[in-house]
């Protein structure tokens, strides 16, 4: 029996949904070519191929996959709500059935929410609330930017809020579960509603579908504490899963290839104001897992905008707070450099950081000089660059105990690091900045390296789900195989891999899965039908007894053949246009009686070539080499 994917897969032409999307998508031969509308570019390097279903960008993007992997990159979404646009389209109804009451509950919050928009909104327009317009402005906030960001104020009045919702008919309860009113009696059997938020400038904070789910408050009163507030867990709001300013920024960190993030919400919109947009925030000094995943899915390149006061500097060496929660829900473990460097590693993210000069913040510094900050960016530096900058190169350390402490809170920031050859870089760096044998740093290294938490191995559990498939093996399928049902080290397999590897959707949502520890197996409930069908299906078959060594380097040759078969075929399609092409011409040319044979021997591979695109002639020349 087919699965959902399979049936949308044949109900709908890829060429006719990215065409929706992609307006400048025409044919070219067997192929069809646009600028990618993932990145800027000239020079089209976006091709689809309708015979076979796929799409890739072969230039600075190097993405791709099926119509499923298209709508969750251009629509910003998960798997499932990609699922269920492709469905739409082909007018297919999910076997996979949504909690349809979570819905309803999810509706009903985000509704409450753009009312108690549009309440602070108006508020801040009020005479009486000319205090807050006051302080925006002295902040540098322009009316253009408290419009855009949607900024508000809450009332004198302790009840305004709640009583707007009241006469909105929402009910008292679940304008307390909302996060926007508390009750303040001592006395659980009488309830005293008032608003949560009171003598404050608000802040919406939206997630990338444009959705207020929360919101952050800012005292106007430097005698009131805490100066920020932010919307308690609420339904619609979990506060280590959201990044500010998402939803202005995303088109532009995807079309930039850079994610800056800073610390606060006035520096997203005064980097904004500034023109800078490809800024976000991550709700204070913390970073999560999640939150990493929700940036690394628009761009794998960030750098942390960290705030030049000596304090900043001296808490970021310590380690920035990075709460590296466990992407299925599990326990969350306060870590330091060495777990933002995990977390680059899982998500094969590049994170630099950049710190702004003394006293200064990203809001304060683009309001000055847009120009200093976007330097400082650009010279920001690698996690244990900026380690090694600080704790050793910057200082005159004379003294053998103070250095050997200072690489000592370097070496679990190396350890981390997946790559054997950057690992043996920073040896090699720290060898000769501490003066010591590369033998020692290295043997720290390993140390260090046996106290890593290995991946659990997936469930062998070979319970049958609902649905069946084949046994049809591609390559990407024989590499998940290899993982799943070896013992091989999975972080040497992972290293050898990335997500674009993997073109088909499912595919890639069981590679994801596998990186991100999630339990890979048939009976985990919070995994998609046509995804367990597939694992199931990779599992059916054990494995010969293959060894450690020619498991990974079985993934290394696949890998490397996958990426080689698909520029073959891309060259060979537009090879095949050329040809044709050319046989034309010279038939033309010989109906007119302009072209003898001498001539046509002349027509060579090198002209040929001419008809290609310069990314198919970088492509040519590299497999011809």
């Amino acid at each position: 029996m087919p699965t959902d994917v399979d049936r949308i897969k044949d109900a709908i032409s890829i060429v006719d949904v990215i065409q929706k999307y992609v307006a400048d998508l025409n044919k070219s031969g067997r192929l069809w070519k646009a600028n990618c509308p993932f990145h800027d570019e000239k020079t089209p390097s976006f091709i689809v191929d309708d015979a076979k279903q796929r799409w890739h960008c072969f230039g600075s993007c190097n993405i791709g996959g099926d119509v499923i992997e298209f709508i969750k990159q251009i629509e910003k979404c998960e798997f499932i709500e990609a699922l269920k646009i492709c469905a739409d389209i082909a007018g297919i109804e999910l076997s996979y059935k949504e909690n349809t009451k979570q819905k309803e509950i999810q509706n009903l919050f985000s509704s409450i929410n753009e009312m108690a928009v549009d309440f602070y909104s108006q508020q801040l327009q009020l005479e009486n609330s000319k205090k807050y317009k006051t302080y925006l402005t002295s902040r540098g906030i322009q009316s253009d930017s408290i419009l855009l960001w949607k900024l508000g104020s809450t009332p004198s009045n302790t009840k305004g809020l709640y009583n707007y919702l009241t006469s909105k008919d929402i009910s008292p309860d679940d304008i307390m579960k909302s996060g926007l009113a508390i009750n303040r009696s001592d006395d659980d059997t009488k309830l005293d509603i008032i608003d949560r938020f009171r003598n404050k400038i608000m802040i919406p904070i939206i997630n990338i579908k444009g959705t207020p789910i929360g919101f952050g408050a800012r005292t106007i009163d430097d005698n009131m504490h805490p100066k920020y507030l932010n919307s308690p867990a609420s339904p619609t709001f979990d506060k280590k899963s959201v990044i500010y300013g998402i939803d202005q920024s995303a088109s532009t960190i995807r079309k930039k290839d850079l994610a800056i993030v800073a610390e606060g919400y006035f520096d997203v919109i005064s980097c904004h104001q500034s023109g800078i947009k490809n800024v976000v925030a991550s709700m204070g000094t913390a970073i999560t897992g999640n939150q990493l995943k929700s940036i690394t899915k628009l761009s794998k390149n960030i750098v942390f905008a960290l705030d030049g006061d000596a304090a900043g500097i001296s808490a970021a060496l310590k380690g920035i707070a990075t709460a590296n929660e466990e992407l299925d829900g599990h326990n969350t473990a306060t870590i330091d450099w060495k777990g933002l460097v995990s977390l680059q590693e899982k998500f094969s993210a590049k994170i630099k950081i950049a710190t702004m000069p003394a006293g200064q913040d990203p809001d304060s510094l683009t309001q000055e000089s847009s120009e200093t900050f976007l330097k400082i960016i650009e010279e920001s530096m690698y996690i244990t660059d900026y380690l090694i900058e600080h704790l050793i190169e910057s200082k005159d350390i004379t003294d053998p105990r103070d250095l050997s402490e200072a690489i000592n809170r370097i070496i679990p920031s190396v350890a981390e690091m997946i790559d054997p050859i950057i690992r043996a870089h920073y040896s090699q760096k720290l060898s000769r900045l501490g003066k010591v044998d590369e033998s020692h740093i290295s043997q720290l290294i390993a140390d260090q390296r046996k106290k890593m938490v290995r991946v659990i191995h997936p469930s062998r559990n070979k319970k049958q789900v609902a649905i069946k498939r084949d046994m049809d093996y591609g390559p990407e399928e024989q590499i998940l195989r290899l993982i799943l049902l070896s013992d091989a080290d999975k972080h040497e397999a992972f290293n050898l891999l990335n997500n674009e590897i993997f073109e088909d959707s499912i595919n890639k949502e069981i590679y994801i899965l596998m990186k991100s520890d999630t339990n890979i197996n048939i009976d985990n409930k919070d995994i998609d039908n046509s995804i367990l069908a597939k694992i199931n299906s990779l599992m059916n078959i054990p494995l010969p007894a293959y060894s450690d060594e020619d498991i990974i380097s079985m993934i290394a040759e696949i890998a490397n053949r996958i990426q080689i078969l698909r520029k073959k075929d891309i060259i060979n399609k537009q090879s095949q246009d050329i040809a044709d092409a050319l046989q034309l011409k010279r038939d033309i040319q010989k109906n007119d009686k302009k072209l003898d044979l001498d001539d046509e021997s002349k027509v060579n591979l090198e002209e040929s070539l001419e008809g290609l695109t310069e990314q198919s002639k970088e492509l040519f020349q590299e497999l011809r080499s």
